[in-house]
Formats: C-alpha cells, structure tokens, sequence
C-alpha cells in the first residue's frame, strides 16, 4: 500500500497533517519561544557566571603580582643595607688600621 495506489490517502494525510500544524501553531510556537526563553537565561547565567570567574582571577593576580613587586623592592632594600655594611665594615677595618699605625 503506497501512496501513489491511493491518491485520497495520500490528499487526507496532507489535509489532516496541514490541519494539526494549523491547530497546533500557538502551542508550538509558545513552546518553542519558552524553550528559547530557557536557553537564553541559561547562557546568560552561565555568561555571568564566567565574567565574575574571570573578575576573581584578575583581582588575584593583581594580588600576586603586588606581593612579588613588594618582595622584590624588600630584597633590593635588603641588598642596598648590605652594601653599604659591607662597605662600614672595610672602611671601619681600614679606619682600625690607619688609627693603630698612627698610634704606634
């Protein structure tokens, strides 16, 4: 049995299968635009959710990079008051020496 055997099959399933989309149109597209409605609240939660992530990571990476800056500027400090015992240190061994030869 096929369709072309029986012509007024094949023009009543056409008839009936235009008559349900015209009976079913405003349900289909409220189920169409509610089922799109979720998809975008959906992605727009998930979008929102993405920038707060990425927000969290920079503010965190401003945190590291400030505590690095701070710890560089600490050892650079550090590294000058070195020096600069250092160099008492040998003026004052030089200064012991000068003194001790003049005392002599």
């Amino acid at each position: 049995m096929t369709f072309p055997d029986y012509p007024s099959i094949a023009v009543a399933t056409i008839v009936f299968g235009l008559l349900a989309m015209y009976l079913l149109r405003v349900q289909t597209q409220r189920l169409t635009a509610t089922t799109f409605r979720i998809i975008y609240k959906k992605c727009r939660f998930l979008s929102q959710v993405c920038i707060q992530a990425e927000q969290r990571m920079r503010f965190r990476n401003y945190e590291v990079t400030k505590a690095l800056v701070e710890l560089l500027a600490q050892r650079r400090v550090e590294r000058c008051y070195d020096q600069i015992e250092k160099t008492v240190k040998k003026e004052m061994a030089f200064y012991r020496l000068k003194a001790s030869g003049v005392n002599k």
